[in-house]
């Protein structure tokens, strides 16, 4: 049962819009220049760490912001000898090597008042923002609330909609309690939901009027529509209804599974889509580009390095117009071959030998 709900998870994070760091994805990062380093935040530890930390005298640095469930390890596709910037990464409250605040203590202020510490304890006078999903929207809110310490941001499939506008296909809270969580991150059940109320409750629109250039770096919204024959997203959920017990789940967590229809999922991934297309018409410094990924890209070691080479043209490029376009000529060469398709075959086969049994 155990094995089934951590596949959920799995299966979910590449799915949706928020991250759960994959049990088959995880990579030790490059040994070398890499510091440590606790921050001391409200009573707790927040767990930081740095990529060329030593050979980088400057105040400014690159500061990566995961997901949901995810760690500062999340960072690692940007530990390379190609990136010459001082790179931070840390585990917000409640997430990997950092300490936990209470439940209650969770909050949007919190998470970046955590961010400003680190920052403040690095000496660090700017910071170029990464953010992955939750960390994305962090990221932007950070940029808000404290626009003298960011000069610019990358976007990792977040910040362009808001998730309660995804209820009207179904997508609601109940539905991503029950499928999101992944007890392999080692995030608490009660905390995860917390963070969860915040990040579907938010209105990121509130920020897209900052002064900050901002490169949105969108999956693709069509790489969850199925391939003939193939299981989607539909079907799993109907099983996980019928048969609770097979997934893990209680009767009353298949009980708030909404009724999801193809329907829903065609028009989930039109709205995302149109979103994408939208999002740099808010503001004159925000520049998009679709990816051909998933949405958890960091985790893809088919899209690591494609997606640091992304960021770093942006951040050394002055001109970010011109940046974009070099971006989108560079994937046209290195992404042609791209298949979204990084859910092991293993446990694909877990679903399958679920079908089989319960059609016994």
């Amino acid at each position: 049962m155990k094995n089934m709900c951590i596949f959920m998870a799995v299966f979910f994070l590449c799915f949706t819009s928020m991250a759960a760091t994959p049990v088959f994805a995880k990579k030790t990062p490059p040994s070398g220049d890499l510091t440590q380093k606790y921050v001391s935040y409200k009573g707790i530890s927040l767990y930081t760490e740095a990529y060329n930390y030593a050979s980088c005298k400057t105040k400014e640095a690159v500061l990566y912001l995961h997901g949901l469930g995810g760690s500062h390890s999340d960072a690692a596709f940007l530990y390379d000898s190609e990136n010459t910037y001082m790179t931070i990464s840390m585990d917000m409250p409640n997430h990997g090597g950092s300490g936990a605040l209470s439940v209650n203590d969770i909050t949007w202020n919190n998470c970046l008042g955590a961010v400003k510490a680190v920052i403040d304890a690095y000496g660090l006078k700017e910071v170029k923002l990464v953010g992955h999903s939750m960390g994305a929207d962090m990221a932007m809110m950070y940029a808000k609330k404290y626009p003298k310490d960011v000069k610019e941001l990358v976007l990792l499939d977040r910040s362009y909609y808001n998730y309660s506008d995804m209820a009207q296909f179904n997508f609601t809270k109940e539905f991503l309690k029950v499928v999101e969580y992944n007890p392999a991150s080692g995030l608490g059940y009660d905390a995860f939901c917390k963070y969860l109320d915040l990040i579907y409750l938010n209105d990121i629109t509130k920020t897209w009027d900052i002064k900050s250039d901002v490169l949105l770096l969108a999956a693709n919204p069509y790489w969850p529509k199925p391939a003939e024959g193939e299981m989607s997203i539909v079907d799993v959920i109907a099983l996980m209804k019928q048969y609770p017990e097979a997934f893990g789940l209680t009767p009353e967590q298949a009980a708030s599974l909404p009724d999801l229809t193809l329907q829903n999922l065609n028009d989930y991934m039109d709205e995302l889509a149109l979103k994408i297309s939208e999002f740099d018409s808010h503001n004159k410094r925000f520049f998009t580009f679709q990816t051909p990924y998933e949405h958890a890209m960091v985790y893809n070691d088919l899209a690591k390095d494609n997606l640091r080479g992304y960021v770093l043209e942006y951040f050394n490029n002055g001109e970010k117009g011109l940046a974009v376009e070099k971006i989108k000529c560079d994937s046209k060469r290195k992404d042609k071959n791209y298949k979204n398709d990084i859910i092991p075959d293993d446990w694909k086969e877990r679903v399958k030998s679920v079908q089989a049994r319960v059609k016994r």
